[in-house]
């Protein structure tokens, strides 16, 4: 599917827009649900409004993709990173297919404790799911 098609269809169960790319934590949370649901694949492109408007992304992209990989590779592989441009604006998209099992999101809160977390996909948000 092209980013052109895309945007006119707007966020859905497997897609997912972030104006920035200062919602990481965010990003991952919504990732993990996509991966949860039936469709199994999931986008999220940076630079792109919540309203669909292409607003690109500001910095070093080559600094922007090592950190996004080290983020994300290390919570979601394989994954796809690539950069592409709409009207002279650089975006970002984030591109991951299914695991064999379901996937938990390993969290640190204030106090350096670690959990895990599962989220689904409900419509176009993530709802986070009780362990117990």
């Amino acid at each position: 599917m092209n980013i052109e098609n895309i945007l006119q269809t707007g966020e859905t169960q497997s897609i997912e827009f972030k104006k920035s790319l200062s919602l990481m934590k965010e990003v991952c949370a919504t990732l993990c649900a996509m991966l949860n649901t039936k469709i199994g694949t999931g986008m999220v492109l940076f630079g792109i409004s919540p309203e669909n408007e292409v607003v690109g992304i500001d910095g070093n992209l080559d600094s922007m993709q090592k950190t996004l990989v080290q983020h994300i590779r290390q919570k979601f592989d394989p994954s796809i990173i690539c950069f592409d441009k709409i009207n002279d604006s650089e975006i970002c998209v984030i591109d991951i297919l299914r695991w064999n099992k379901p996937l938990y999101l390993e969290t640190i809160d204030r106090n350096g404790q670690k959990s895990k977390k599962f989220y689904i996909r409900s419509g176009n948000t993530s709802q986070e799911l009780g362990l117990d």
